[in-house]
């Protein structure tokens, strides 16, 4: 009995400091993942987040979340499919509380180790559009955490 506690107990305690880990998954500077830094285009209340595909190629959708005002968007995996590279991705931003996020704080990359780093707002226009089917747009939920 006090060996299966024990490994719950352990098992509890791994469980606890994966999740804790403040970190996003991936690196917005990371070749593999983005042939360039994602950014943001758009303006009044009509937003995408927008990325080119580094050398891996494997299809993805970056995450977002609202936290402490801001837009933070993090990278935690990807399909084990496509052939994507140098292609461009976009996802939409078009909740009302991401849209308010970005507005007064602004968007963000999670990096792996915690940091975040301020994402480019640019002009509508700027982002080109998927030319891939796997690339179709998605609209971007952002609940409140």
């Amino acid at each position: 009995m006090n060996a299966l506690l024990a490994v719950s107990i352990a098992f509890g305690s791994m469980l606890v400091v994966s999740c804790g880990r403040p970190g996003g998954g991936y690196s917005l500077d990371d070749p593999n993942y983005f042939a360039e830094r994602p950014y943001v285009v758009g303006g009044a209340d009509q937003y995408s987040l927008c990325w080119r595909y580094g050398t891996m190629g494997f299809f993805f959708q970056p995450s977002s979340r609202i936290v402490n005002g801001k837009l933070v968007f993090a990278l935690h995996g990807t399909s084990s499919s496509g052939t994507l590279t140098g292609r461009h991705g976009k996802a939409l931003i078009s909740d009302p509380h991401a849209v308010d996020a970005l507005h007064s704080g602004g968007a963000f990359w999670l990096e792996p180790d915690g940091t975040e780093v301020k994402l480019d707002v640019q002009s509508p226009g700027n982002c080109s559009e998927p030319n891939n089917l796997l690339q179709a747009t998605r609209e971007t939920r952002a609940p409140e955490q």
